[in-house]
């Protein structure tokens, strides 16, 4: 079984544009990171499905919760970090019973630091971790309208399976969701 531990270092390296970028598991110490990361994609409107800014409680239940999970096997946490702030988050959720082979990505990227290949290689990391974990499926959902999520993802090798309509309320309308997969 594949558990991680917190602030591990998974990689580093340098993206297209010079920026030192270290892929590491997330660790109790990112919380304000992890508040200002999610609060600024809830005050953007970026596609995600989150839509209201979260108190420092909140978030702290959630990355102590997230932890646990980690520690448990039971997610795969990868952070995006440049000079010394959470840039980007990355996750395999594991299912359970006849689904225990199947996880579920998710991902997301400050607007700053989008379209540096930072995506890319957080998603590739998943990939390698998942394999390792005995994972058969990875899956997502994703808006019909984000173009460039639809791009990178079937640049990983990610397969467009369905699209749900009107799955997803965003700006005020109904948008659709995109299934994707890649098996392993």
């Amino acid at each position: 079984m594949l558990r991680l531990k917190p602030n591990q270092v998974i990689r580093r390296y340098t993206s297209q544009n010079g920026t030192e970028v270290i892929i590491r598991t997330p660790c109790i110490s990112d919380l304000d990171d992890m508040l200002q990361f999610i609060n600024d994609l809830v005050e953007e409107q970026a596609m995600i499905l989150a839509n209201k800014k979260m108190s420092r409680k909140d978030e702290s239940k959630w990355l102590r919760g997230l932890l646990l999970k980690m520690k448990n096997g039971d997610i795969i946490q990868l952070s995006a970090e440049v000079d010394g702030h959470v840039v980007g988050t990355a996750e395999i959720k594991q299912k359970v019973l006849r689904e225990e082979h199947v996880g579920i990505l998710g991902i997301s990227i400050s607007k700053r630091y989008r379209n540096l290949g930072i995506g890319k290689v957080l998603i590739a990391e998943l990939i390698r971790l998942s394999k390792k974990k005995g994972l058969k499926l990875i899956t997502l959902e994703v808006f019909e309208t984000n173009s460039r999520a639809l791009h990178v993802y079937t640049s990983m090798g990610f397969v467009k399976r369905g699209v749900i309509p009107k799955h997803i309320r965003y700006k005020n309308r109904y948008v659709g969701s995109v299934q994707m997969s890649l098996e392993l």
